[in-house]
């Protein structure tokens, strides 16, 4: 039976976590920041996983590329661990046959579309959310990064986001401001900072200059 060569194969950042021992989310988190580094967006790869208490979470679905590259910065045990999974992973993708992995390329293409389409749809709605209530926020206020950069048309990625969530968590620990949770639509639930604590981060990182 013929046999064709077709990568179709990914490693989820949980996995990741499971084979190095890590921190899902310090490996998200790593992810993340090489997404910035290198100008791509994360959602691109973003996926959700069922964890044991029921509960759905992101994840991020990486090719063997992205992977190699996440995974240059960890210890050579480490890295020596990802490389047997992937070379297991790649054996049984070249074990099958023609039609087989037309099939199974097929149906990954047609998931990553659907889930392409889902984050659209999902940043269209809070955005269409947002310039309908026309909210505006006061000097008392809290949310989240995302969603004032989202009504006040601000346009930043997943990887931005976080890393401007941090600076915002980090001025509150420094002026001692308490950091509460509200749903988030990236996250499903995040920090929320007062309004002037995301706008004087905002302002620092040069959002606000004309």
């Amino acid at each position: 039976m013929n046999k064709l060569n077709v990568t179709i194969k990914s490693m989820t950042t949980v996995e990741v976590a499971t084979i190095t021992g890590k921190d899902h989310k310090n490996v998200k988190r790593d992810f993340e920041s090489q997404c910035t580094e290198l100008k791509t967006s994360p959602l691109k790869f973003e996926q959700s996983y069922s964890a044991s208490n029921g509960q759905a979470y992101n994840c991020y679905a990486l090719p063997k590329h992205e992977c190699m590259v996440l995974i240059s910065g960890y210890s050579i045990v480490l890295r020596d661990k990802i490389i047997k999974r992937w070379e297991e992973l790649e054996s049984k993708q070249n074990a099958l046959s023609i039609p087989e992995q037309i099939h199974a390329m097929s149906g990954w293409m047609i998931k990553q579309d659907q889930k392409q389409a889902e984050n659209e749809n999902r940043l269209a709605q809070l955005e269409a959310n947002a310039d309908h209530t026309k909210q505006l926020f006061h000097l008392g206020d809290r949310t989240t990064v995302k969603i004032y950069c989202i009504t006040n048309k601000i346009k930043i990625d997943t990887a931005r986001a976080s890393a401007i969530g941090k600076k915002c968590s980090g001025l509150c620990r420094d002026q001692k401001v308490v950091i509460g949770t509200s749903q988030d639509p990236t996250y499903g639930q995040g920090n929320s900072y007062p309004v002037w604590v995301i706008e004087e981060v905002l302002d620092l990182m040069g959002y606000f200059k004309t």
